[in-house]
């Protein structure tokens, strides 16, 4: 037996035994190994393993440079043959393939970062060679198709669901195109896909224009689990829906020409997960709690009798997948997206009205409090009036204020009537004046001010004093120039008033 370790394909003799492994150092290893004795023919009662390993964002890849083995008969391969099993992070062991007889098998790529081949032979004497093959470590993301157009984004999509779409979409998408998507979810779980746009010609038979999927990692010989293209009214919505084998899948895209002006493709994507089967506290077999949302399931009748149901599985998914319009439970369960408009509504209802009544609620408080403050402002006014002001003290042996006196003293201070400036004596006040009650000495001192004195007293020190010495203010009541006193009579008190 042969085997190569380095990268550049040299070949040395394996040791005794049949049990060997290879493990990966990193991407980009590759090497070969062979069936016992190779070239020359392997012995009878053979029984050799196989162990390649790699990291876990590595695959592994088989190839098979020359492959001669004894045939097998109609019922299959059972004397001399090769198995090819997957092994996940379980540790559970699937069988890919089964090899035998003298033509060369088509490349393997793992699914899983294990794979185990084992090789066993009969003890029939033959003279055959057996195989040489070689091992790849390549990563995850490697395709062997032709690279993307520019258009299509990017070539690796993981999460836990989302859409995916052709180039341009819904606009028309343009002509020759090539598109090559892998979708990688959870190692524990599956992809589900649902075309829901499906607009590419009109040909029924996917010659120049189609979309395929691929279980796991695609083969450019191997043939897509489902291949689709014309129009979506071609396929019953069952077709349309897919979920793969493993948690990968590659999504192709290819189009010669778009004649028809077509949109192309929409499809939606979901990591799914079936629930385990687990036995609860009482000894019974329940399904394993889903952390996200559990769909419905149940089953989907194509007839009204109910003779004709398939069973919808129950699946778990991402709790965030609800109600974001696509169907992630499946085409037939739309239980992700049942009583999303009365979630919906009550979300409305718990934020709008709330702020509906804190607007109401400010609304009131600021139009109180704005005829609060008129209505303070309005008092104001009124008590200020000198009108209203005497009738106050008047009527009342309230203590005036020095705004009522001004008020008072400016109107008698304007007024042409001598007599009313006499009878209202005691009364007159310059502004900055400062009030003091103390008892009248019995007599009035004082001069009218001049009939220009207005409300605003802007008069200099020399017009007041003139005004004061004139005859006509000798003797009279009322006006007293700066730094004289006075005393004035105001509901019934005396103030002594220094201007």
């Amino acid at each position: 037996m042969l085997i190569q370790s380095s990268k550049d394909l040299i070949v040395a003799p394996l040791f005794a035994g049949c049990d060997h492994h290879f493990v990966s150092s990193g991407i980009g290893q590759r090497g070969n190994f062979s069936s016992p004795g190779y070239p020359d023919p392997y012995p009878a009662k053979s029984y050799c393993r196989y162990f390649f390993t790699a990291t876990p964002d590595e695959r592994i890849k088989l190839s098979f440079l020359e492959f001669d083995l004894l045939p097998g008969n109609k019922a299959g391969c059972l004397f001399d043959y090769v198995d090819i099993f997957t092994i996940d992070i379980t540790n559970m062991k699937q069988l890919l393939n089964r090899l035998c007889d003298q033509n060369l098998p088509q490349p393997i790529i793992s699914v899983h970062q294990r794979i185990e081949l084992v090789f066993k032979s009969t003890f029939a004497d033959q003279k055959h060679v057996g195989f040489l093959g070689t091992y790849e470590f390549i990563d995850e993301r490697w395709q062997p198709f032709p690279q993307s157009s520019p258009h299509c984004g990017s070539e690796f999509v993981t999460g836990v669901g989302g859409e995916l779409t052709s180039p341009g979409f819904p606009d028309p998408y343009p002509a020759n195109i090539e598109c090559t998507w892998m979708i990688r979810v959870g190692y524990d779980q599956k992809v589900l896909i649902n075309f829901m746009t499906l607009d590419m010609g009109q040909s029924v038979h996917c010659g120049t224009s189609y979309v395929s999927l691929y279980n796991g990692f695609a083969s450019p010989t191997a043939d897509p689990v489902k291949k689709l293209c014309g129009q979506q009214y071609f396929y019953e919505p069952g077709f349309k829906e897919f979920k793969s084998n493993t948690f990968r899948i590659v999504v192709r895209f290819k189009a010669d020409d778009n004649e028809y002006g077509s949109s192309g493709f929409r499809l939606s994507w979901t990591a799914v997960e079936l629930p385990k089967v687990i036995e609860d506290e009482h000894g019974n077999y329940v399904d394993e709690p889903c952390e996200g949302f559990l769909c419905k399931g149940g089953e989907y009748c194509i007839d009204t009798e109910g003779l004709l149901c398939n069973p919808l599985p129950r699946y778990c998914i991402d709790a965030t997948l609800r109600c974001n319009g696509l169907p992630n439970c499946g085409v037939y369960d739309q239980s992700d997206e049942e009583t999303c408009l009365k979630e919906i509504a009550l979300i409305i209802l718990s934020v709008v009205v709330p702020l509906i009544l804190i607007v109401v609620v400010a609304t009131a408080v600021v139009m109180w409090r704005r005829k609060r403050l008129e209505a303070t402002e309005a008092a104001t006014k009124t008590s200020n009036s000198p009108d209203m002001s005497m009738k106050k003290m008047n009527g009342t042996n309230m203590a005036p204020t020095k705004d009522m006196i001004l008020n008072t003293v400016l109107k008698h201070a304007s007024s042409p009537a001598g007599g009313e400036r006499h009878k209202m004596a005691n009364s007159y006040v310059n502004p900055p004046s400062t009030l003091m009650p103390i008892k009248s000495p019995g007599n009035d001192l004082g001069c009218h001010p001049p009939k220009s004195f207005g409300k605003d007293f802007e008069r200099t020190e020399q017009e007041r004093r003139d005004s004061c010495e004139s005859p006509a203010s000798q003797g009279s009541v009322g006006w007293v120039p700066p730094a004289y006193n006075t005393v004035v009579n105001v509901n019934q008190q005396s103030f002594s008033v220094t201007v």
